[in-house]
């Protein structure tokens, strides 16, 4: 299955290859669409994307996904969870601004989740 979403009524896919992939939030800013979910790579993993009108940006390349979007002051704030690899039922909370990512504090042996984010002030 592959993402879409809809841009004036236009149906567009976020994935332009036959690889899986999902849609999970979306934001519109300074004339752009935000788009960011998950997609299978090359080694048939899910991994977190952003798709900024609809051009992708890997977000980590170990099994992640992205969750959630806040745009504020130019600077793009994203959920999500990441785990070590493919193996591990742990998950990481993170979220990434600009691109650059941040762990959260999690629980051990816990599932952990990030579901949405919203920046008050960007600083």
């Amino acid at each position: 299955t592959t993402g879409v979403f809809f841009k004036n009524i236009n149906k567009l896919n976020v994935s332009q290859n036959q690889n899986s992939s999902n849609c999970q939030d979306i934001e519109f800013s300074n004339n752009k669409v935000y788009v960011v979910g998950s997609e299978k790579n090359a080694q048939n993993t899910f991994v977190a994307k952003i798709w900024i009108d609809n051009v992708p940006t890997e977000l980590s390349n170990l099994p992640s996904v992205s969750n959630g979007i806040s745009i504020k002051d130019n600077n793009v704030f994203i959920c999500g969870t990441i785990k070590r690899d493919n193996t591990s039922i742990v998950n990481i909370p993170v979220f990434w601004k600009n691109n650059v990512l941040t762990e959260l504090q999690s629980i051990p042996n816990t599932y952990n989740e990030t579901i949405d984010i919203f920046v008050y002030k960007s600083n």
